[in-house]
């Protein structure tokens, strides 16, 4: 199997120069049997701090590599505590062709829509009291209680057309009281 060599970028004078894993294994042997280094830099390849990232190492000060494998052993914490809770990500659920956000869809009833049926439901109730108490009953019977047009014929001995009749003009009646 042919492996991809890693590149290698080294901090010399301030600047960033690549080099070829080879020779920076190289750096790393010369250190370990002179315990010196003969590169420009004070330091030697042993004490320098370099972070893997892909195919690349990339030469960083003490600071960003400690404040790096702190945030990698965070996240290795979070995802072993995630996945010994049961939890996994959204991501895992996606695919080329489906991507698993669609699964999960908000149930929650929007706040807009949640208000504005409060104030037409206001609305409605006080158009109702605004009615004549037999225009009112037959309202409340079909809407409220939710009889048919035939159960309240039977009821009223009337034909089911006067009841729609009835309750078409009421309903006229409603949206002219509601400004509709």
């Amino acid at each position: 199997m042919n492996y991809k060599e890693k590149k290698v970028f080294i901090l010399e004078n301030g600047e960033y120069k690549e080099i070829t894993y080879s020779e920076f294994r190289e750096h790393m042997e010369a250190n370990e049997l002179s315990g010196n280094d003969n590169s420009s830099e004070d330091r030697p390849f042993s004490e320098r701090f370099f972070i893997s990232i892909d195919d690349t190492l990339l030469e960083v000060s003490k600071e960003q590599y400690v404040d790096y494998y702190k945030d990698k052993r965070r996240q290795k914490y979070i995802d072993e505590e995630a996945e010994t809770a049961g939890e996994f990500s959204v991501d895992a659920l996606s695919d080329g062709l489906f991507n698993g956000e669609v699964i999960f869809v908000d149930t929650a009833p929007d706040v807009c829509d949640t208000v504005m049926t409060q104030i037409l439901a206001e609305k409605v109730h006080e158009a109702l009291a605004l009615l004549p108490q037999d225009e009112r009953d037959l309202i409340i019977q079909i809407y409220f209680e939710n009889k048919t047009e035939r159960q309240i014929a039977s009821e009223y001995h009337l034909a089911q057309g006067t009841i729609h009749w009835r309750k078409t003009k009421i309903l006229e009646k409603l949206k002219q009281i509601m400004n509709f």
